[in-house]
């Protein structure tokens, strides 16, 4: 059934989507909804596979095999799209030269030239139980403006109102199946402006062993949590305050670029970051005077500060204990002293690759995962991912790349956990 695809999926989310707020499916080519199928749970894929209605026989081939779909007189090269608004549904379907044929005989089906059917009385209640001609949309019915300045690529474009909630979600699935994904979320508060300011590039750090993430923060650590968005999720999420008053007590200012890594340890994974810095009013920094407003700050807390030399410290917790080097125009912290001490003398390999560079120069966070760092032995897979904001929705990028099987069983993993939690949440 159509209802265990998206129309149901919507009909839980939005009943009616407002005639100016629609819900849209549109692929081009219509043979990528392959890559959304990819995600469908594979028994909602076979129940439409063997459906007696409209909505299983035409969804059911183009979402899963091509071949299938041409016998139907479905065209897999052309356009497709689906739009439910008001009442009413559109389906326009990628029809052979020659016309629906076999589709419109088998099913009772009759199409307007471009392909389309319109459907009354709610998004999926005509279209399941057999086809009828009937009005189109409401005449309103336009693009959201969600899906506007998406990259030109062949592939899946997806609007999907959730009105109650006040969200409106976009996204852009290329047929390429390593082609970077691009998400839009646009909730009731915008996004921090922040996000939108072009990133600084990653400072970057280096040691001999290798980590599995590598993230960067290319705007203002203390401009972020400074903003009113991020404050009031703070406020919701812990009733202790975050700052940075312990860095800049020391009389430096810290400055976008700030660069994470983490490394699986015996204990678990362990992390380092390497923040950037400069004296306050172009001062030159005052390596002592840093390192003693941090062991301040530490001490007030309860941990233990041992000093490491002139520039470092090592500060143990309730928790954890740490490993900090001062070194020129950056601060090193991290739970694992050897990639820390690395990090701080510029010993080892680079961490920030090209991939992540690239990902760094258009997003504020961005972060690359290796699964071969993560786990010796395996096929590598990496995972990239980038999030800032538009003037008013957050994005994110997220790309897989690495060997078929792997990135199958990566995906089929991640979507086994989202169908198990939903699952849970019932």
């Amino acid at each position: 059934m159509l209802s265990l695809l998206f129309a149901g999926v919507i009909a839980q989310a939005a009943p009616q989507p407002p005639a100016d707020d629609p819900f849209v499916l549109s692929c081009d080519p219509a043979r990528a909804l392959q890559r959304v199928g990819r995600i469908v749970p594979p028994a909602a894929l076979e129940a439409n596979l063997e459906s007696d209605s409209a909505a299983g026989t035409v969804m059911g081939a183009l979402f899963t095999d091509p071949a299938r779909a041409r016998t139907l007189g479905l065209d897999p090269d052309g356009p497709f799209e689906m739009v439910l608004a008001g009442e009413g549904m559109r389906l326009v379907l990628p029809l052979e030269p020659a016309g629906p044929g076999a589709l419109a005989e088998h099913l009772g089906l009759e199409f307007g030239a471009d392909g389309s059917v319109d459907f009354p009385g709610g998004p999926t209640a005509r279209f399941i139980d057999g086809a009828m001609l009937a009005d189109t949309l409401p005449h309103e019915v336009s693009s959201p403006a969600l899906l506007a300045g998406l990259p030109d690529t062949p592939g899946c474009r997806i609007h999907v109102p959730l009105v109650d909630k006040g969200l409106h979600v976009a996204a852009l699935l290329p047929e390429a199946p390593t082609a970077p994904i691009l998400l839009r979320l646009q909730t009731p508060e915008p996004p921090p402006a922040i996000l939108n300011a072009p990133p600084a590039a990653p400072v970057g750090g280096s040691s001999h062993a290798t980590p599995f993430v590598v993230a960067s923060l290319g705007v203002s650590p203390k401009a972020l949590l400074e903003d009113p968005t991020v404050q009031a999720a703070l406020a919701k999420a812990s009733d202790k305050e975050m700052d940075l008053d312990a860095l800049e007590g020391g009389g430096v200012e810290i400055l976008p670029g700030t660069t994470l890594a983490l490394f699986m340890a015996g204990d678990g994974p362990q992390g380092v970051v390497v923040v950037p810095v400069a004296g306050k009013r172009s001062r030159d920094i005052r390596v002592r005077r840093v390192t003693r407003a941090i062991a301040r700050a530490a001490e007030q807390e309860g941990a233990t500060v041992t000093r490491l030399g002139r520039a470092g410290l090592r500060i143990e917790g309730r928790k954890r204990a740490f490993t900090i080097a001062v070194q020129g125009d950056r601060i090193v912290i991290g739970t694992h002293t050897d990639a820390t001490l690395h990090a701080a003398a510029g010993r080892g390999d680079p961490w920030v690759r090209p991939a992540l560079a690239e990902m760094a120069k258009t997003h504020a966070l961005a972060a690359v995962m290796d699964t071969a760092a993560m786990f010796p032995g395996m096929q590598a897979v990496a995972l990239e991912a980038g999030l800032g904001a538009t003037t008013d929705a957050w994005q994110i990028v997220l790309r897989l790349d690495g060997d078929p099987e792997m990135m199958a069983l990566f995906a089929e993993s991640i979507r086994r956990g989202i169908t198990e939690r939903e699952d849970g949440s019932d």
